[in-house]
C-alpha cells in the first residue's frame, strides 16, 4: 500500500513538472506586449503629401541602426531608437490601418515566435463607411538570439467589437482621377440626397486640381487625396443568376486576378483587397457579381468636368454562404484605359 501511494505521488510531481515546464515553454514562444514595451507609436497618414505605397520600404524587420535610418528617411518620420539600442534588439514594423469612420487599432495583443516565424495579432474595432485610411506605426523589439535572417512577419487583426453595416449601403465607394496632364476638375454625385458619408465633404460638387499621377488637391481646403469618397443608399436589388463562387480562403487569387481584368492597376487592386478582404475571407464561400456599369449609373450618375476619355466604374456585390451553389460565371471584359481616366470602386452586401 505504501508502495502504492509514493507510486501515486510521483506520478503527480512528474504531471505538475511537465505542465510547469510547458507553460514556460510557452511564454518563451510567446510574447504580449504591453502599451509602454512599444519602442514607439507614430500616427502616419495616408494623406501626407509625400505618401505613395505604405509598403515601399519592403522590410519588415529591421537589424541595424543603419537599416533604421533608411526606413526614418523613406517615410519623413522622427522616432527615438539609438545606435546603442541595436547591440540586443532588433525590432519589427508594423503600420496599423485605421479609418476615419471608427475602425481603428487597439493595439498588438500578442506576439508568437515559432522558429522562424513571428505572427503578430493586431486588436481593432471594425467599421463600416467611405473613409481614407490612416497608419498607425508601431515598432517593436524583439532579442536578437530569437529571430534569424529569413524570419518572417504576419498579421492577424482580431475583431473586437464587431461593425454593423445597413445591407442597403454602397460602401466605401472611391473615386480616382487621373489626367493626362494637371486640370481642374469637377465631379458631381448627381443623387446626392442618397448620400450618408462623404470625404472629402461634399457641398453640391467636389472640385480638385488632379495630376497625372493621380494625386489631388481639394480646391477648397488646400489638402492633399489620392481618392473622393462618397457612401450612398440604393434600392437595388441583385438576383444571383450570375457571378462566382469563391471559397473564402482563395479570395485573394480571385480578386488578383479578377480586378486586373476588370481594369484596376495593381495599386487600385491593393486597396480593394485591403478594404474588402476582412469581410471575404473567413466565409467558407462567397457569391460575388460585379454590377454592370448601368446599374452603377442608375445607382449614382456621375457627372465629371472634362468630360474622362475612360470611365471604369466597379461595384462588387457577395454574400456569404455556407455551401457552393450553382451560378452562370459572369462574363468579365476588359476596358482599355486612354487618356483622362476615371476609375472608381466600391462594393455592398446582398444579405436577402
Amino acid at each position: 500500500m505504501k508502495n502504492k501511494k509514493k507510486l501515486i505521488i510521483i506520478i503527480a510531481i512528474i504531471c505538475i513538472v511537465v505542465i510547469i515546464s510547458g507553460i514556460i515553454i510557452y511564454q518563451k514562444m510567446s510574447q504580449t506586449p504591453k502599451n509602454n514595451h512599444y519602442i514607439d507609436t507614430i500616427k502616419y497618414s495616408s494623406e501626407n503629401k509625400d505618401y505613395e505605397d505604405i509598403n515601399k520600404y519592403d522590410k519588415q524587420i529591421i537589424k541595424t541602426y543603419e537599416e533604421y535610418q533608411e526606413f526614418t528617411n523613406i517615410y519623413n518620420i522622427k522616432t527615438s531608437l539609438t545606435p546603442n539600442d541595436f547591440s540586443k534588439h532588433n525590432y519589427i514594423i508594423v503600420f496599423a490601418e485605421n479609418d476615419y469612420c471608427g475602425g481603428k487599432t487597439n493595439g498588438i495583443r500578442k506576439i508568437n515566435i515559432h522558429e522562424n516565424e513571428i505572427k503578430i495579432d493586431i486588436g481593432y474595432d471594425g467599421s463600416c463607411g467611405p473613409c481614407p485610411s490612416t497608419y498607425e506605426l508601431f515598432i517593436l523589439p524583439i532579442e536578437k538570439n530569437k529571430i534569424n535572417a529569413s524570419s518572417k512577419v504576419s498579421y492577424n487583426y482580431i475583431v473586437e467589437n464587431k461593425y454593423k453595416c445597413d445591407p442597403m449601403v454602397a460602401y466605401k465607394p472611391i473615386i480616382y482621377l487621373y489626367p493626362e496632364k494637371t486640370i481642374d476638375v469637377t465631379v458631381k454625385l448627381l443623387k446626392s440626397e442618397t448620400l450618408t458619408t462623404t470625404y472629402p465633404k461634399y457641398d453640391n460638387s467636389w472640385n480638385v486640381t488632379a495630376y497625372p499621377n493621380g494625386n489631388l488637391i481639394d480646391n477648397k481646403t488646400g489638402r492633399s487625396l489620392y481618392g473622393l469618397y462618397w457612401e450612398g443608399t440604393n434600392n437595388y436589388s441583385q438576383e444571383e443568376k450570375e457571378g462566382f463562387i469563391v471559397r473564402g480562403k482563395d479570395t485573394i487569387s480571385f480578386l488578383e486576378k479578377t480586378l486586373k481584368e476588370i481594369g484596376l492597376t495593381e495599386r487600385e487592386a491593393n486597396e480593394f483587397i485591403i478594404y474588402w478582404l476582412p469581410k471575404l475571407e473567413h466565409n467558407k464561400y462567397n457569391y460575388i457579381h460585379f454590377a454592370s456599369i448601368e446599374t452603377i449609373n442608375n445607382i449614382m450618375p456621375l457627372e465629371v468636368n472634362p468630360k474622362p476619355d475612360t470611365i471604369i466604374r466597379v461595384l462588387m456585390e457577395y454574400k456569404p454562404l455556407d455551401k457552393p451553389i450553382k451560378i452562370k460565371k459572369q462574363e468579365i471584359k476588359t476596358p482599355k484605359r486612354k487618356g483622362f481616366t476615371l476609375v472608381e470602386w466600391g462594393g455592398t452586401q446582398i444579405n436577402k
